[in-house]
């Protein structure tokens, strides 16, 4: 692993741990993936991309009831409620918005010019998690008792 890729997991664990706290009032902290027990865990996936001074992608991956959790306390509601469960999706991506501008104004500097697509959130597929867990661009948390990953990827 290369200094470069230290200082990019340094600042997507540190933002991601950051903004979810502030955000979800959730707390985390970094986890190796290898200590992670995935078996069984049914997880959503939230990607956006961004463009300018800087051109890449940011993708979350958290268990489908960690994603209620964070609607619901983004909405000051119970997990269970039923406007919790209907709005997973957008919670998830209202999350990856606001980490994805700070992760970007990290890379860049705070006066980044750049440019959000919109998140798309969907489940995630036994094959795209195991690419996560090889891909040294993800890092792993855990985040209430949660497993999750984060990743960057930027583009040449």
């Amino acid at each position: 692993m290369t200094r470069e890729t230290l200082d990019l997991h340094a600042l997507l664990t540190g933002t991601f741990l950051k903004i979810t706290e502030q955000l979800t009032f959730m707390f985390g902290e970094p986890a190796a993936k290898e200590e992670l027990d995935l078996e069984g865990i049914d997880f959503l996936r939230s990607e956006m991309e961004f463009t300018g001074q800087v051109n890449g992608s940011l993708c979350v991956a958290l268990p489908r009831e960690a994603t209620r959790e964070i609607a619901a306390n983004i909405l000051g509601l119970e997990p269970d409620d039923s406007q919790s469960v209907a709005m997973t999706s957008d919670a998830l991506g209202e999350l990856l918005n606001v980490i994805c501008g700070e992760v970007v104004r990290g890379i860049v500097g705070e006066d980044a010019d750049f440019t959000l697509r919109p998140p798309r959130t969907e489940p995630l597929d036994a094959s795209h998690l195991d690419r996560l867990m090889l891909d040294e661009g993800y890092v792993a948390f855990v985040l209430d008792d949660h497993p999750g990953f984060f990743g960057l990827e930027l583009e040449d």
